[in-house]
């Protein structure tokens, strides 16, 4: 196995305001996250891709009041992912394969 040839790294930010006519609502989504791609190759006609994907997001709607019967509240998520990829050169192809968490 060969040894990191490549790295990439971000962070990010996201802020979006959405409107819910329907509930006379708007909704501003705040989003964090950050990637960290990684890639080795392996020999000289292949190459594993991996990496880790982080996401916090938080809807915030206008009012906490009860709309429809319904108390609305902050919804928060938070995610991480991992994934691999496997590029193996054959000849004039590429075959790919990967896999995500």
């Amino acid at each position: 196995m060969g040894f990191i040839s490549s790295a990439k790294a971000n962070v990010w930010r996201s802020v979006i305001s959405r409107e819910e006519p329907s509930e006379h609502s708007r909704t501003r989504l705040i989003t964090n996250g950050a990637n960290l791609n990684l890639d080795t190759p392996i020999g000289e006609s292949h190459l594993i891709k991996y990496g880790v994907n982080y996401r916090d997001q938080e809807g915030k709607p206008n009012s906490l009041t009860v709309q429809n019967g319904i108390q609305m509240k902050t919804q928060k998520k938070r995610e991480v992912g991992v994934y691999a990829e496997g590029h193996l050169g054959l000849r004039a192809f590429t075959l790919t394969t990967g896999f995500a968490l």
